[in-house]
């Protein structure tokens, strides 16, 4: 598996562990159904596989919210840490992403996934160009019908 995806499968279950794992009075208290919430948060994964529990960041104006994500954060399983190519040793590693949720109607979380998609980088000869264009022609004149 790529190193890139090695950290979407990371992200993916970050965040489904955080919605299995948030209380579901929490979300009934402060949310409401319907409601959807996104928020920035990193944290350390040390090289012994653990989370430092000084290097959780979660980025919200709630200071309760982010207690309770911190709280969750701290109660994943041990990591299997990255490896250095060269020396072959673990070393930490910082994960940082954004995770998404809406609240269904039985007060829990749901995931909301936001794939992050290669960059497509498009190469256009003078051909493809020509053929785009007469394309557009054709799109045009089927539209005004």
């Amino acid at each position: 598996m790529s190193v890139n995806l090695k950290k979407i499968d990371l992200k993916r279950r970050t965040q489904e562990y955080i919605a299995k794992n948030i209380d579901k009075e929490f979300v009934k208290k402060y949310f409401r159904v319907n409601d959807s919430i996104e928020f920035n948060m990193e944290f350390l994964i040390e090289a012994n596989g653990e989370i430092a529990t000084n290097k959780i960041f979660i980025h919200t104006k709630s200071e309760v919210f982010n207690t309770e994500i911190k709280s969750i954060i701290l109660t994943l399983p041990k990591f299997i840490p990255p490896v250095a190519l060269i020396n072959k040793k673990p070393f930490s590693y910082v994960l940082n992403f954004s995770p998404e949720f809406y609240v269904n109607s039985q007060n829990e979380f749901n995931p909301i996934y936001r794939e992050e998609l290669p960059s497509v980088r498009l190469n256009l000869f003078k051909d493809e160009l020509k053929n785009n264009i007469e394309f557009q022609k054709i799109k045009m004149d089927i539209i005004r019908v």
